[in-house]
């Protein structure tokens, strides 16, 4: 995902603008070439917002000229183009609008009301654009339906919102917060935010890896670029910036970040570190990437101008004339006309595999050996017409010397069936008895997951018989520092609705309580992009231990492979997104770090003895060391504030248990 750079004084209303004849006489013209661009294996084109002209500037990113001038809104400071390329939306701040531009005829088709807009994003589906914006109480992300061209909802943010970036998967938005050094998480299927997320000093621009496992964000007052786990919503690096870090763009590998600082900083993914400085004309103020990755496009203000770096050798090959101090660009794919299909018959393939459960668990020493999924089927190439089945007579997830019970079933069957020809895909857990040690969180007489994939789509669904969840195991030792209270349980929906949570907490004699949650009917997307559904998943998180359990997992996929020949007037496509759905953790977190692992499995886990059995005895009661949340006046704090914290009230978060769908 691109990442802006964004300046917006609210408060302030500041309309820039030359006069009529000024403004006419600055033509975004044509490139000067320091080099020429080699062949690009995209057709793209870069989209400018000049902010002294009131326009975007139309770049044809093979020759680096001009193609079109489209006049917009008052002020334009952000722009983003639909992963089609058909639709370019842009933001104009001080017009309080959205101008909508169709790229076939580079003329605005739509104007949108949307109060002081500073960024925009649009998700890869290209059915929503997000729009960050408002003013002191109201700041808030619209979102607008691309098909009508309204705003259908509005999620409330912090304080001065300004860049937002979506995931390749697009389930889950990140919004900067300039006013409070925050990040907003929000979840795209309910559009509300699911966590926040402390960053640096005014959080400026925002850009997630092409795999969804990394969130980097510039702090322009910190000279730095926060990167956030996606799955533990922790800052697990901090880059040093010299000079300032405003606009960043990933390219499509996700081996490299440009960040603008005045001139180019690039940071390798990989070590998370600035290896090279590019100088640019002027001043940069905003960056993006082509669709292959082979140039970087910069825009400067102050020299009016558009620098271009060959991202290979990482210096600057071409210089083209502004258009009007350029401030925003954005660059996606020329949209080609409907292929003519030659042939009708599109042959199909299949994917399907399920697994009873897998158990993770991670230490403070590092991730342990891990066995499983158990048990396990997985359809062949070409499918198989009747069902592959795999049983196992018990299910067992011990850890600790004392091989305590996190998780026990009866029978566990899972099959998957399927072929090419049969067009249809059907993947079916089913665990029954849950916690025959009568020892654990979770108690259900059957857990059961289905996936159908026809093509007519796909259905994914999860049962539970009699289920329900511990969320406060209660306290009744005078012996302790814990006040007496009652034990609470909390019953499972029947059919939970997708990505159903019901979260609780453990009781820790020594600091207090730690939380963890359950998530049923979950509703994922796995690494190879293929539909899956987890009848219950349960995450463990924590500084000295962390974890994973998954309970029946169902995957199935029915797709065209080969595509069909087909003839058109281009020859070139655009490279699709690299899909990975990561779950995310529902909770306010600040900085710092967590040593959260995923994998599956089934484990037998032998530590030294002594933190073994404290540990195995400590999370047997519902122990899960180390927590990152809010305190109960909503601030956010890290495990070391929190035990300051607990030290001073370690009972005022008693009431933690709750249930959410979605």
């Amino acid at each position: 995902m691109v990442g802006r750079r964004l300046s917006w004084d609210y408060g302030t209303a500041r309309v820039r603008r030359v006069t009529v004849a000024v403004a006419a006489a600055v033509v975004f013209a044509l490139a000067v070439a320091v080099g020429a661009p080699s062949a690009q294996t995209v057709a793209a084109r870069a989209y400018v917002t000049n902010d002294n002209s009131d326009t975007v500037s139309v770049i044809d990113t093979a020759t680096n000229t001009v193609v079109a001038t489209v006049d917009v809104g008052i002020f334009p400071i952000d722009v983003a183009v639909s992963p089609d390329g058909t639709r370019a939306y842009v933001v104009n701040s001080s017009g309080s609008t959205v101008s909508v531009i169709d790229t076939a005829t580079n003329t605005v088709v739509a104007t949108l009301a949307v109060e002081h807009p500073t960024g925009v994003a649009v998700t890869p589906d290209g059915t929503r654009a997000y729009v960050t914006g408002g003013t002191d109480g109201t700041y808030r992300v619209s979102v607008i339906d691309t098909a009508t061209n309204t705003v259908v909802a509005t999620v409330g943010v912090g304080a001065a919102p300004k860049a937002v970036a979506i995931t390749s998967d697009g389930g889950r938005a990140y919004v900067t917060n300039s006013a409070s050094n925050t990040v907003s998480v929000i979840n795209t299927a309910t559009n509300t935010v699911v966590a926040t997320v402390g960053v640096g000093s005014v959080p400026d621009a925002v850009a997630v890896t092409p795999d969804g496992r990394r969130v980097y964000v510039t702090n322009t007052f910190a000279d730095t670029v926060s990167v956030i786990d996606t799955t533990t919503l922790f800052t697990v690096a901090t880059v040093p910036v010299i000079g300032g870090a405003y606009g960043i763009a990933i390219t499509p590998d996700g081996t490299q970040a440009y960040v603008v600082n005045g001139q180019v900083a690039v940071i390798d993914t990989a070590t998370n570190a600035v290896v090279r400085y590019v100088g640019v004309e002027g001043e940069a103020g905003d960056v993006a990437v082509t669709p292959d990755g082979t140039r970087a496009y910069v825009t400067s203000r102050a020299s009016n101008t558009v620098s271009v770096i060959d991202t290979t050798t990482n210096t600057m090959v071409a210089t083209i004339v502004g258009g009007g101090e350029p401030r925003a660009l954005a660059i996606g794919p020329v949209s080609p006309p409907p292929p003519t299909t030659t042939s009708t018959t599109v042959p199909r393939s299949v994917t399907g595999r399920a697994f009873g459960y897998s158990w993770f668990l991670y230490t403070s020493g590092g991730a342990a050996p891990t066995v499983g999924p158990i048990p396990t089927v997985t359809l062949p190439e070409g499918g198989s017409a009747t069902p592959m089945t795999a049983s196992a007579a018990t299910g067992e997830a011990l850890f600790g010397v004392g091989l305590n019970p996190f998780f026990t079933s009866g029978p566990i069957t899972v099959s998957t069936q399927g072929t090419p020809a049969g067009g249809t895909v059907t993947s079916t857990t089913e665990v029954l008895d849950v916690n025959t040690s009568g020892l654990e969180r979770l108690t259900a007489d059957s857990l059961t997951s289905t996936c159908e994939a026809t093509e007519a789509g796909v259905t994914r669904s999860a049962t539970v018989t009699n289920g329900t969840v511990v969320t406060d195991p209660g306290d009744d030792d005078p012996g302790n520092l814990i006040p007496d209270h009652p034990r609470v349980v909390v019953d499972v929906p029947a059919n939970p609705a997708p990505n159903t949570e019901i979260a609780g907490h453990f009781h820790d004699p020594f600091s207090g309580q730690d939380d963890f949650r359950y998530v049923f009917n979950e509703q994922v997307t796995s690494a190879d992009g293929s539909p899956t559904v987890n009848a219950a998943h349960a995450y463990i998180e924590g500084e000295i231990i962390s974890g994973e359990l998954v309970i029946g997992q169902a995957v199935c996929d029915l797709s065209a492979a080969p595509p069909p020949t087909t003839t058109s007037t281009t020859t070139t496509t655009t490279q699709p997104p690299v899909v990975v759905t990561v779950p995310v953790v529902e909770a306010s977190t600040s900085e710092g770090r967590s040593p959260l692992a995923r994998t599956g499995g089934s484990l037998r886990l032998l530590v030294p003895a002594m933190s073994a059995f404290a540990l195995g005895g400590l999370l047997l009661r519902g122990y899960r060391p180390g927590w990152a949340g809010a305190s109960p006046n909503g601030r956010a704090f890290t495990a070391a504030t929190r035990r300051s914290h607990r030290r001073r009230a370690p009972w005022d978060r008693r009431a933690s248990s709750r249930i959410r769908g979605g």
